[in-house]
């Protein structure tokens, strides 16, 4: 089984998880003689498991090689899967850490020099959130993370535009990584 076919199988199992449990209309607390809809609660302190499966757009300023800058670098958009273990702390906060795997995406640049590569990205956050109306049907919160990035590139040939080529190695670097949040 290949790893992205089994993060996605992974995070379908998480979002399961996460399903609240189906009762049938006639046996729900009221019996019939309510509106039918159970009041909201805020959730007490307790543990949840999450799932995301989310789409990046991307976009790159600038890309420097040891020797010289590319004026034109394009990044292809990617998707990527996410999965994280938190606890409801009460009164509306809540915390969670994510581990966040994101697709390979090519990178291209141009300058001096043509240079195309395959970026890999895998993200540790640590994320705190204040849910708005905790409890209702719709809760609005506002979060933010704070964590780590894992870079990797792939392996890959530089060629300047006077006609000389060169190859490089791939590699891998861990740079800080930060996260605002709404929803």
């Amino acid at each position: 089984m290949s790893p992205p076919f089994r993060s996605l199988l992974v995070s379908a199992l998480l979002f399961v998880s996460g399903l609240p449990d189906a009762t049938a209309a006639d046996l729900g607390p009221d019996r019939g003689t309510g509106s039918g809809v159970p009041p909201a609660v805020a959730p007490s302190a307790s543990w949840y498991l999450r799932g995301d499966v989310g789409y990046a757009w991307m976009d790159a300023n600038d890309l420097v090689a040891n020797s010289f800058t590319f004026s034109s670098v394009s990044v292809d958009n990617t998707w990527g899967l996410a999965a994280g273990i938190g606890s409801y702390f009460g009164r509306g906060v809540r915390g969670d850490l994510t581990y966040e795997w994101r697709a390979g995406t090519d990178v291209h640049a141009t300058g001096v020099a043509v240079a195309d590569f395959e970026l890999d990205t895998q993200v540790l956050l640590a994320n705190l959130y204040y849910d708005l109306r905790a409890g209702e049907r719709f809760t609005p919160y506002l979060g933010i993370g704070v964590g780590a990035a894992f870079h990797s590139t792939s392996s890959g040939t530089v060629t300047l535009t006077c006609g000389g080529t060169c190859n490089f190695d791939g590699e891998s670097k861990w740079t800080p990584a930060a996260a605002l949040m709404a929803g």
